[in-house]
């Protein structure tokens, strides 16, 4: 996948990596219901949490190189933004691909018309 113009190599349905961006997602929801309304500690928190998650899932430094040196809160979004619709479109992709194999399991067990 890319991320802010940076490949990385990203598999949702590796427990680690299943595991680390389920934490993300959770701990952002947390932080982002405690600062309510103030844009500031919202733009805080991305600058903040979002790094630090880049450097656990791809490896230390990452979150400098995809953020910049100094956290850009629009880029630790961005990033954000990104991860997320990676990973709903993998496991769209793992559900589609379930189901499929299901359908042909059945029609070759003889149990559909």
């Amino acid at each position: 996948m890319i991320i802010n113009g940076e490949e990385y190599y990203y598999d949702a349905t590796q427990p680690k990596t299943l595991k680390l961006t389920n934490k993300m997602f959770q701990d952002f929801a947390k932080a982002d219901k405690a600062t309510g309304e103030d844009v500031y500690k919202r733009l805080d928190i991305f600058k903040e949490l979002v790094p630090d998650y880049l450097d656990k899932l791809f490896g230390k430094g990452a979150g400098d190189k995809i953020c910049g040196k100094k956290h850009s809160p629009l880029m630790a979004m961005q990033a954000f933004a990104e991860i997320e619709k990676e990973y709903y479109e993998q496991y769209a992709r793992m559900a589609q691909i379930g189901a499929d194999v299901q359908t042909t399991t059945v029609k070759i067990n003889g149990l559909a018309k």
